[in-house]
């Protein structure tokens, strides 16, 4: 069990990870808390369940679109320059919706259009936030550094949420956007106290014509890479609703407040932490990760021994107990 657990945390012993890792959990909780503040705020102005489908929509538009486009940028340019270029974007929209909503003059329209803005900067900030962990690890960590990724994101899910419900409660939702703002702070602080000698820093890759084509090229012909992107996109497309189903069931089904919506939410992400902590302890992945096992009486049908009368049947050495 000990030895289990070393695995799911080995990458936090490389210093510069440790530091991205705390300043990924306090700004990934900030997001999670605007998140939160931003459908129940276009709720409280609406009532519309479908403008909340709309802001999901807007939030990853960009991302679907324009991600490619993210992935070639980070090839580019410098991760960690790139990074501490994208983060302080990020809190642009986040401090314009705290100083419209405390304000009073905040409207749907408004939301929707900061929505999208913040989704058009995060479609950079994926492609080089996520390639940047095996430049911090190496490649014999990564598998365990992206587990720990999700821990982030999924904690994130925990305390964001939960913070956000009792913010809202006793403070209402403008507060939400200015607490998220300020969690950027602690993403650029551990950017900047990374020691530079000890990242792994893959080559920049000069401009040239037709790079995406060939990158869209060689996912087509790589199965070990279009595979597994046609499975993220068909679940991505028809399961990952939880954004829109959870505030409407929280507040048309079960007639509740933000603290219901956040309460839901974080206890979402309490399994997904295990999950990942599980999958950490691993240390590398493959195809048979995602098979299942066949049953008892199917491998001993396949036993390669011979069973010239009884093929599939217990041999009576073995009724007999011996």
């Amino acid at each position: 069990m000990t030895a289990a657990l070393g695995r799911s945390f080995s990458s936090l012993s490389v210093p510069n990870y440790r530091r991205y890792f705390a300043g990924q959990v306090v700004s990934l909780s900030g997001n999670w808390m605007q998140t939160v503040a931003e459908v129940w705020l276009i709720l409280k102005l609406t009532g519309n369940g479908t403008l909340v489908g709309v802001a999901a929509g807007l939030q990853f538009l960009p991302v679907l679109v324009a991600g490619a486009w993210g992935g070639l940028l980070a090839d580019r340019i410098p991760k960690r320059r790139l990074l501490t270029i994208t983060q302080a974007l990020m809190a642009v929209p986040a401090l314009t919706l705290w100083a419209l909503t405390a304000k009073g003059v905040v409207t749907p329209a408004m939301v929707l259009g900061l929505i999208f803005l913040r989704g058009c900067v995060t479609a950079f900030d994926n492609p080089a936030r996520q390639s940047f962990v095996a430049e911090m690890v190496g490649a014999n960590r990564v598998v365990n550094a992206i587990s720990l990724n999700s821990v982030i994101v999924h904690t994130a899910r925990i305390v964001g949420p939960a913070t956000a419900g009792g913010v809202i409660a006793l403070l209402g939702v403008a507060p939400c956007f200015l607490f998220n703002a300020l969690t950027f702070v602690a993403m650029l602080v551990a950017l900047r106290r990374m020691d530079p000698a000890e990242l792994g820093t893959a080559p920049v890759t000069g401009r040239e014509p037709g790079q995406l084509r060939s990158a869209l090229r060689y996912v087509r012909e790589t199965p070990a890479l279009r595979i597994p992107l046609a499975m993220m996109a068909v679940v991505g497309t028809l399961s990952f609703n939880f954004q829109v189903i959870l505030p409407l069931l929280a507040r048309f089904t079960w007639h509740g407040t933000a603290a219901a919506y956040a309460g839901l939410t974080a206890a979402m992400g309490v399994g997904s932490v295990c999950g990942a902590l599980a999958a950490g302890a691993r240390g590398r992945v493959s195809p048979q990760l995602l098979r299942s096992p066949r049953p008892r009486s199917a491998r001993s049908c396949s036993s390669p021994q011979p069973r010239p009368r009884f093929p599939c049947r217990s041999s009576p050495s073995s009724r007999s107990g011996r």
